[in-house]
């Protein structure tokens, strides 16, 4: 591999990392909603 490629794949491994990091705060945001959403659903049940 000469050197160019290697850089550009190492910029697409930091790329990838940040991405799937973006992704999982997304989803935790996500399930914290649907928690916040299922309790709220639970209490008008119960009312």
């Amino acid at each position: 591999m000469n050197r160019k490629s290697k850089q550009k794949s190492r910029k697409n491994k930091r790329y990838q990392r940040k991405l799937y990091k973006k992704a999982l705060s997304h989803l935790s945001n996500l399930k914290d909603e649907i928690v916040q959403e299922l309790k709220n659903m639970e209490i008008k049940v119960k009312l």
